[in-house]
Parts: structure tokens; sequence; C-alpha cells
């Protein structure tokens, strides 16, 4: 038995998984806020315990992370991999009372860039949602003040990283993915102001399977920045 009336058929694989899918069904709530977030693959880690949203007016008792609500709808849960839970829209307003603001920052580019959600339906949602001293909206609602929606999803946490630098360096945003086009070639620039010719990309061995990877992305680079110079002086 994992929990009251939960139980586990004997020989069954006991994974992160399968404690939170029985959390939800001990207490009859959704997985949600970064127990949710973890499932959408929008933060790394999962919290020390799971993390559930139930009835504002429920008695639950559990050894979890329990967060009452009584503006849970129907449309704010979904289910990945067969537990369920809060739906990454959702997710992300309750996240921001949780973690910290470049956490939510890079879940929320990681959510739009895997396409779980957009920023329509995320303002939307906010607005219906953001009462007066309701927990984490003012975070998320910065996020949303600040960020440009005609803009592209950052394609990893180290461009979201770069955006950021940027911004808190009191910057203007500049456009992401820029193409430029080099002895007939497309390049993809992270980051870029076009009529300055400026041009940033941001570079970590990490992303790459092998330091010969790494070194050739640097010559693309290089040689794309050099192409974009040329066409500007013709």
């Amino acid at each position: 038995m994992l929990h009251r009336s939960v139980y586990l058929v004997a020989g069954a694989p006991l994974t992160d998984a399968v404690w939170l899918q029985a959390a939800t069904l001990a207490t009859g709530g959704p997985a949600s806020h970064r127990s949710a977030a973890h499932l959408f693959g929008l933060i790394d880690s999962p919290p020390s315990r799971p993390e559930i949203t139930i009835d504002a007016t429920g008695s639950v008792r559990a050894p979890f992370i329990l967060h009452r609500s009584g503006d849970l709808l129907s449309r704010d849960r979904t289910s990945v991999n067969g537990v369920a839970t809060t739906n990454a829209t959702r997710t992300l307003i309750d996240l921001g009372s949780v973690v910290r603001s470049d956490t939510l920052e890079t879940a929320l580019e990681r959510a739009l860039l895997a396409r779980v959600t957009t920023l329509d339906r995320l303002l939307r949602r906010f607005f219906e949602l953001a009462a007066k001293g309701r927990p984490g909206i003012a975070a998320m609602r910065a996020l949303l003040v600040e960020r440009d929606p005609t803009l592209a999803a950052a394609e990893s946490d180290l461009e979201t990283l770069l955006f950021k630098i940027l911004r808190d360096g009191g910057l203007p945003a500049p456009m992401r993915q820029f193409e430029v086009m080099v002895a007939g070639h497309i390049f993809r620039l992270d980051a870029a102001y076009p009529q300055l010719m400026i041009f940033i990309e941001g570079d970590g061995f990490g992303v790459h399977s092998s330091r010969g990877s790494f070194e050739r992305d640097r010559s693309l680079n290089r040689r794309s920045t050099l192409g974009a110079q040329r066409n500007r002086h013709r």
C-alpha cells in the first residue's frame, strides 16, 4: 500500500512518476506547480515531495505539498503519461509562487518552444486568475509585460539567460533567431540588432556532442557574421 486506498501491484517499479500518480489518486487532485512543471519538462528537477492542488474546501491530510484552490477549472486539467496534472498554462501561472523569477522565465520559454501553451492562451488565463494578492501573479505579470509577443521562443536555456542579461543591462530587445544567407547557406543567429550590424550568439560546450562539433559551429558563426558584413557594405 502506497497511501490509504492506493496500492501498487507486486513487482511493479516504484518510480518518481508512480509516486506522483499515487499522490494524485490519494488526494483526488492533479499534480501542480513544480511537480507539473517537471512532468512537462519545464524545470529539470521535481520538488522534494509531490506537489498537488486540491479543492479549497477539501480536508485532505497527506505528506505532500498541498495547494488549495477554488478556481481550478476542468479546462485547467490534463494528463501527462497517465498522471493527472494541471495543464501547462495553469502550471506556469502557479509556478511563479514557488520558484525564482529566472526559473519561471526559463520555464516560460521552454513551454513556448515545446508549444504546450501559447502567449495568447497564457494571457487570457492570467487575466482570469489575476486577483489581488494571488501568489505568483506578480512574477508572471512582470514576464508578460516585458516579453514582446512577436519574438520567437528562445531555443535553449542559454539563450534565455542571454536575453535576460541584455534586458537587465537596459538594452532594447534584439531580434531572435535572425536569418542571414552566406554562400547560399542560411544561418540563424541567436540575437541580432540588424541595423547596427551587431549579432550575438550564446554558446556553451554542454549543448554540443563533441569538441569538434563545438568548433565547427564557431567556424559557421564566423562565416555568417563576415558574410553579413560583406552584404552590408555592397
